[in-house]
């Protein structure tokens, strides 16, 4: 056999294969034989079957598993003796493969990239300040206050904004009900009842300013512009004018920061729960900057090591965070007409990521290599567990999926690079290290949503 590597692309190769007819023959005797042995045919005892019949029984079987040992073959001698860290076999083309003659064939695989290390002591971390203000404990204090305020029938007065309003409306555009043209955005077109939040977060913002200084019992009408780019396209960048009629009003009551307030959230005092409200605070400023000089660190480490990653990986990598992107989007209203309409922009972004965190990982997996990180069983099974309790299975089952589809290996990798990331940030910054979060957090929170996630692994390895 003769095996003749051609480079396709940075990362893609093309292993001819030429195995000349004497060699071709033997293999097909071998395999012949093989047959004859376990060969159950009519009038004959098991392996006394003559040659020339199984021959003819069997040759379209013995043709195949000749082709199948001597693909096998080129594949692990590619690997081994040409050095090829395989991702995946992308093809078999241009086969050749004749009961006598010559047989000849071209493989074509991804490998993993070669790049060299860059020098990790001249990456530099920008260190900003995670210090909490007092100004932030307080907006923090008045954001809880906020979220434990009452609303309170009140009599008849001009409304203000902040109020708990409750109306009826019906929307006209181009003299059509808008609840006839915007069927599918349910509550636009018309409502009876309702009740909103005269601000800023109003359902459609012209209604706050529309009813600021109207009483209960008043009819108003209101003119609405939809944006260009509303998620209805049927009324997008169209001019609607809504009746409202106002029904009823309550005020927000904020709370006292006073013990009664401490009381219902069970803490000791004032005093005791600024403090609480400025550790967490603290706590989360702390992680927010960890997190930001760790990214500021892959930029690095991607500006300093430029490579290609195979296209195959890129690929997989793409359309799981396509996935994933749709699903927020479904989650957040979009509709399937919008998300459609913005196909070649998510692809573009979802494949400039993918490369991003491919060659990130692969970078990370290399130093970790080069520092002798490993990962432990027992990290790998706290992740697994983890990610069990958030899908409510078992952890040997959501372990069984994994390994069923072939991707413990990949939540390995995964978890082997995040927990590297962190070692040469602490590495970089030893002074004052900021705590590190679990190696496997990341990687148990992007599977999350599903429960094997589309990571790449070698794929389509010849048997």
């Amino acid at each position: 056999m003769e095996l003749k590597i051609e480079e396709l692309g940075p990362c893609r190769r093309a292993v001819h294969i030429s195995v000349p007819a004497a060699e071709l023959a033997e293999n097909r005797v071998t395999a012949l034989k093989a047959y004859q042995r376990a060969a159950r045919l009519p009038g004959f005892r098991p392996g006394k079957a003559p040659t020339a019949l199984v021959q003819r029984r069997y040759a379209k079987e013995i043709t195949e598993e000749v082709k199948d040992q001597l693909i096998g073959d080129a594949y692990r001698t590619a690997r081994k003796e040409h050095q090829l860290d395989v991702v995946e076999v992308i093809d078999l083309k241009d086969l050749v493969n004749p009961e006598e003659g010559d047989f000849s064939a071209t493989l074509v695989m991804d490998v993993a990239p070669t790049f060299a290390l860059p020098d990790i002591a001249q990456l530099k971390i920008d260190i900003q300040e995670t210090e909490v203000t007092a100004a932030q404990v307080d907006e923090a204090l008045e954001a809880l206050r906020r979220q434990m305020a009452r609303y309170e029938d009140i009599p008849a007065r001009p409304i203000a904004r902040g109020d708990l309003v409750q109306i009826d409306y019906e929307g006209i555009c181009e003299g059509r009900p808008v609840a006839e043209l915007a069927a599918e955005a349910r509550g636009l077109g018309s409502g009876q009842d309702f009740w909103f939040s005269a601000d800023e977060n109003a359902f459609l913002p012209e209604f706050t300013e529309g009813l600021l200084g109207a009483q209960p019992g008043e009819e108003r009408t209101i003119t609405v512009q939809f944006p260009e780019d509303f998620q209805a396209k049927t009324v997008a960048g169209k001019q609607a004018v809504y009746t409202v009629k106002i029904k009823a009003l309550r005020e927000r009551k904020l709370p006292e920061l006073d013990q009664a307030f401490c009381d219902q959230l069970k803490v000791t005092n004032p005093a005791t729960l600024r403090d609480l409200v400025e550790a967490d605070l603290g706590a989360n400023i702390r992680m927010r900057e960890r997190e930001r000089q760790q990214q500021e660190v892959v930029k690095q480490l991607l500006e300093a090591c430029p490579f290609e990653v195979p296209e195959s990986e890129v690929q997989r990598m793409t359309q799981s965070i396509v996935r994933d992107l749709v699903s927020q989007f479904t989650r957040q209203g979009i509709q399937g007409d919008q998300i459609t309409e913005r196909k070649d922009e998510i692809i573009n972004s979802a494949t400039q990521t993918g490369r991003e965190r491919l060659r990130s990982r692969y970078i990370l997996l290399a130093l970790a290599k080069q520092e002798n990180l490993t990962l432990s069983e027992a990290e790998l099974t706290t992740t697994l567990t983890r990610m069990a309790i958030q899908q409510q299975m078992r952890a040997e089952e959501i372990r069984a999926l994994f390994e069923k589809d072939g991707r413990l290996d990949s939540l390995r990798q995964d978890m082997l690079a995040q927990k590297t990331l962190h070692w040469l940030h602490d590495r970089l910054l030893p002074a004052a290290p900021i705590p590190m979060p679990d190696p496997g957090a990341a990687a148990s929170a992007a599977a999350e949503s599903e429960p094997v996630p589309a990571e790449s692994a070698p794929q389509g390895d010849p048997q």
